[in-house]
């Protein structure tokens, strides 16, 4: 956080050269200068943090709490600080770096879980949906355990599934939703459908044209009461004209009178942004993409691109399982909630428990919940 506090207040200071007066723009462009620069250096610094820390996983038993655990904590750590970053859409190449041996065509969701990198070996074409796959484990002898894990060419392993070290699947195993490498009698060939990466997905075309400028904008509505923000923090006067030096940048952001401002900008960004994020998704789910129709039993399934568009951009408007953050928001108020997923179509009935992991409906009018239904962390 220092770090990236730093690298604003530089930019900030440089783009501010440009400029005789403090517009709102500078700050815009100091922001988003700083998020692209982290987002890159990041991922770079956890692969190198790896390769110096702990350098390559090696199977075997180790002492809990020694030496070796004490490293394979810190890069653990790193993981979950520093992220994928750029890698979030080739994560095949970000895994590569990291030291797994992965085939040509491999496709992993951002959610899938790896880690002890060295000791995964992924064949071509493998499909990876939200699922955890890592080589430790915990030995009953008061040690960890780290034992590669190979999975097969063709295979695919669905959501919230776990393969363990040790395990080995055989080519072409389909992995089911909530199963583990430890019911491999359970997977079936027709476990692949439900695998989401491997679903067809829209024309590039259709994306940008038409997917593209949706998303922008809503990604602008959201930014909007930040940009406000700044607007009136930079109309305000100050003592200086000019910036020449860091202090004079720290100065300038950190006086007491914008204090106020900073702490407007996390609750704004983090409550209302989440509303008018998830008010223009519904709105452009009742009036661009329309209402899901189940595909008749005597008929094939239309494939066409607009029906593989439609999913795809309620997707990546709501992007996670917490309605755009606003469920988190709302904790407990699951009746709320429930008003929320009727305005996306869900058919849902009353005093709905809903899940804390929450719920990401493809295709929302097609779902239909009773009554006094209870839904546990590890529903789908």
């Amino acid at each position: 956080r220092v770090a990236q506090w730093m690298l604003f207040i530089n930019l900030f200071i440089y783009c501010s050269s440009f400029t005789e007066s403090r517009s709102a723009a500078v700050f815009v462009v100091a922001l988003f200068a700083t998020s692209f620069i982290m987002r890159v250096m990041r991922p770079f610094l956890f692969i190198a943090a790896k390769w110096c820390i702990i350098g390559r996983y090696t199977e075997g038993r180790y002492k809990l709490f020694g030496k070796d655990y004490l490293r394979w904590w810190m890069v653990n750590q790193l993981q979950e600080l520093l992220g994928a970053g750029i890698f979030e859409r080739n994560l095949p190449l970000y895994y590569k770096l990291l030291g797994a041996k992965i085939g040509a065509g491999v496709k992993i969701s951002k959610d899938t879980k790896l880690s002890e990198f060295d000791l995964l070996f992924i064949g071509s074409k493998v499909a990876l949906d939200n699922a955890t796959v890592r080589p430790f484990a915990m030995d009953s002898r008061g040690c960890f355990a780290l034992r590669k894990i190979q999975i097969g060419e063709n295979s695919s392993v669905c959501a919230k599934s776990t393969i363990a070290g040790g395990a080995t699947l055989p080519e072409g195993t389909c992995v089911g939703p909530l199963s583990s490498s430890h019911e491999l009698c359970d997977a079936r060939p027709e476990h692949r459908m439900h695998c989401r990466p491997l679903r067809a997905m829209p024309p590039m075309w259709l994306k940008v044209l038409c997917g593209w400028p949706i998303l922008l904008l809503q990604r602008a509505l959201t930014l909007s009461p930040v940009l406000l923000l700044m607007v009136h923090m930079a109309s305000s006067e100050w003592y200086v004209d000019s910036f020449t030096s860091i202090q004079d940048g720290v100065e300038y952001i950190a006086t007491p009178e914008r204090m106020g401002y900073l702490f407007a900008f996390i609750i704004f960004h983090r409550t209302v942004c989440p509303c008018l994020a998830l008010a223009y998704a519904i709105a452009v789910k009742r009036c661009v993409i329309g209402a899901f129709k189940p595909t008749p039993q005597d008929e094939e399934p239309d494939v066409s691109s607009w029906q593989l568009f439609r999913p795809w951009l309620l997707g990546r408007l709501i992007p996670d399982a917490h309605l755009c953050g606003v469920a988190k928001l709302l904790g407990r108020h699951y009746e709320a909630i429930s008003a929320l997923y009727r305005l996306l179509g869900v058919k849902v009935g009353r005093y709905v428990y809903w899940p804390g992991s929450g719920f990401n409906f493809t295709e929302p009018d097609l779902v239909e919940v009773g009554d006094y239904v209870v839904f546990g962390s590890r529903s789908l």
